[in-house]
């Protein structure tokens, strides 16, 4: 029970990981196209 314990841990963090990743991608790109338009 302890490993699985332990996979849904890393599974939530890999998770988090990829949203926050996604986030950091998403302003960078809002940033390049608000400095494209101008």
């Amino acid at each position: 029970s302890t490993i699985r314990m332990r996979v849904k841990l890393l599974e939530r963090l890999g998770a988090a990981w990829i949203m926050r990743g996604r986030v950091l991608l998403g302003e960078k790109t809002a940033l390049l196209v608000e400095f494209g338009c101008r």
